[in-house]
């Protein structure tokens, strides 16, 4: 029997302007902000993206075009691994694969030349093998996008709440950046705002409407679907719903489903419900949570009785 919970929670933060920048120093070392006479910053991330027990995904930008490279191991102070690429961009992405379940890793991100961010704070914990029963530790966010003072006390009660405790993953369940969802408030309501929570927990989001007035679910263009990369083919576990509109993965014995209640097809005889339906079936999971953006039912700044939308 599956435990199924549907996430309907609210919450926001504020940004606090932080910037990565190139300098060389000893792995155990961690530096924030700008050096004076360097030419290359790294401007946003790293962030974590699309994790499993055997690999992951980090992105970051850069404010000029560059290459890639990642070097990671067990000991923060031998880094040992490294993935590179030689694709020049602003927009990095570099996959980790063969890692080991359950294990903390150190890296640091660079090019070929330099190093851009890096230090004790730079690590992420694989996700344990699937169907492990463990306790975990999920952040849930929704209608985060604000960036005021309301915001960053919710964010500032979480980090004293959870202190040394290493949080598993998160969740945001829409309206990720106010007002347009324009890639500046992104960069404020998020990567300013959760700098150090990003490069050591994966982002699992949600899509909402004001994700939706800068980009298209059906075609998946636009800003979020620019900035994060979400499964598509099971990655991380359950069905391959072949979008990142919406879509699963596993951690421990969790199945997680990701939906999208805003400009996607929500009919019963609809792609997404026919793919929930197989993705339920499918999974063996002790617990499944489903989330997205819209409530079941709401009497507060909406009404679900009211709004065609919601209806």
């Amino acid at each position: 029997m599956h435990h199924i919970l549907m996430a309907l929670i609210l919450f926001s933060y504020i940004p606090s302007q932080e910037k990565y920048t190139m300098i060389s120093l000893p792995e155990t070392q961690e530096y924030f902000g700008n050096v004076e006479g360097s030419i290359l910053s790294c401007i946003r991330g790293p962030y974590l993206q699309i994790g499993n027990p055997h690999s992951i995904i980090i992105r970051w930008r850069t404010d000029i075009d560059t290459n890639s490279r990642v070097r990671y191991g067990i000991d923060s102070t031998s880094l040992d691994q490294r993935v590179d690429s030689l694709s020049i961009t602003t927009e990095h992405e570099v996959t980790l694969t063969g890692l080991l379940p359950n294990t903390k890793y150190y890296y640091s991100v660079e090019t070929m030349n330099e190093i851009l961010s890096t230090g004790y704070n730079n690590y992420f914990i694989t996700a344990p093998l699937t169907g492990t029963k463990k306790k975990t530790r999920i952040w849930i966010l929704g209608d985060s996008g604000t960036a005021n003072d309301n915001a960053a006390s919710v964010r500032d009660a979480y980090y004293n709440l959870s202190e040394d405790i290493h949080t598993d993953l998160w969740v945001m369940l829409g309206d990720n950046a106010y007002s347009n969802g324009t890639d500046a408030e992104y960069q404020s309501a998020v990567f300013n705002m959760y700098p150090n929570m990003l490069k050591k927990s994966v982002l699992w989001p949600a899509f909402g409407n004001h994700d939706g007035y800068s980009a298209n679910s059906d075609n998946q263009t636009g800003i979020f679907y620019d900035i994060f990369t979400l499964p598509t083919n099971a990655e991380a576990g359950g069905i391959a719903s072949g979008t990142e509109a919406y879509y699963s993965f596993d951690y421990a014995n969790i199945h997680f489903i990701c939906l999208n209640s805003h400009d996607i097809d929500r009919s019963v005889k609809g792609k997404m419900c026919s793919w929930l339906q197989d993705d339920l079936y499918d999974t063996n999971q002790e617990w499944v949570i489903a989330y997205w953006h819209h409530p079941a039912y709401t009497k507060g700044s909406h009404d679900s009785d009211t709004e065609s939308q919601l209806i």
